[in-house]
């Protein structure tokens, strides 16, 4: 198993990444006002809305009592395209990344995991969390997978 890599500061295009002013604070990061004149973020904000009822449900149940912060950023891929996943917390000075998807497989199911690999492959210093919830009778809870 490779050790991954320690984030104690973000780079500028990472930092450029992050939209909303809380996440900014919180990261230590300065204002996007700030930095707008020195060149233009990689993404535009994306119109704020809350968690899905299983996205809610994986908070409380596994980030619980973590500062994990809904939607705070934005990566640009390689191809043109971006991706967002739905939870981003500090954990030992690395970046998670997590994604939760229902147990029934919509079809954006399947973009969505494409844009996630795509994504832990051209940012590797984060750490990748899939979390999928199960059915009842299936046992309930969440099937988490770490990308390696």
């Amino acid at each position: 198993m490779t050790k991954r890599p320690r984030i104690t500061t973000l780079t500028d295009d990472m930092a450029r990444c992050v939209n909303n002013p809380a996440d900014r604070a919180v990261l230590g990061l300065p204002l996007a006002e700030s930095i707008a004149a020195e060149s233009p973020a990689p993404v535009k904000a994306p119109a704020k809305r809350g968690p899905n009822k299983t996205e809610a449900l994986y908070r409380d149940t596994h980030l619980r009592g973590q500062d994990a912060r809904y939607e705070a950023l934005t990566v640009k891929l390689a191809n043109g395209h971006r991706y967002t996943p739905d939870y981003a917390h500090w954990d030992d000075g690395v970046l998670v990344l997590t994604e939760v998807k229902g147990s029934y497989k919509l079809h954006s199911h399947g973009r969505a995991r494409l844009a996630f690999d795509q994504a832990r492959v051209e940012w590797p210093q984060f750490r990748w969390v899939w979390a999928t919830k199960r059915t009842a009778k299936d046992g309930g809870g969440f099937r988490v997978e770490v990308a390696p």
